[in-house]
């Protein structure tokens, strides 16, 4: 994937025809030995009560054990990649070990807005608004899990609008833009 915007290296990229995302779970490594010890202590009730017969106990700390391991799994090894077109946002969370599909999300009109919400530390969470052709209402389109640092949100912003900017050039049939 070469273009013209590309940046070796970046989590926030384009190829002239889409742009790519890629975010990755940034959690302190205390946060993730502590669900490592909870996974660990659900697993080894679920053998106990297992191996002595309590069938209830050992149903309920398998739930809890699977629903705190895809935890775990998310906050240890997670990604989020997002991909923008003029026409769609398609998004996919990955685990890790498994990955969801893709889920598309179609773009109504001429423009997508991104909104940020400062977090901490120079890290900004995303969030993708569309507009109504009719209406005009806005539609939230997509909230990113992951936070982006100041420089991929205003890389990512410009990209968008160039991205947007000539499909609007494409669509009034304007001359193309060339920054010389």
């Amino acid at each position: 994937m070469t273009g013209k915007n590309e940046q070796i290296g970046s989590r926030v990229f384009s190829d002239g025809v889409c742009v790519f995302v890629f975010a990755n779970a940034d959690n302190p490594f205390f946060s993730k030995a502590i669900l490592i010890i909870c996974n660990l202590f659900f697993l080894s009730i679920c053998v106990f009560s297992l191996t002595i017969g309590i069938l209830g106990l050992t149903a309920f700390s398998l739930i809890a054990f699977l629903f705190l391991l895809r935890y775990a799994l998310w906050n240890i090894y997670g990604k989020e990649t997002l991909i923008i077109n003029p026409k769609s946002l398609s998004y996919q969370y990955d685990y890790g070990f498994y990955r969801v599909p893709f889920k598309t999300k179609l773009i109504n009109g001429p423009k997508l807005k991104i909104t940020s919400r400062f977090v901490t530390d120079g890290k900004n969470q995303l969030s993708f608004i569309s507009y109504d052709e009719t209406t005009r209402a806005p539609i939230l389109v997509h909230t990113m899990l992951f936070y982006l640092s100041d420089d991929e949100a205003a890389q990512l912003h410009t990209l968008v609008n160039d991205l947007f900017l000539d499909e609007l050039s494409d669509k009034y049939t304007l001359p193309a833009i060339n920054l010389n």
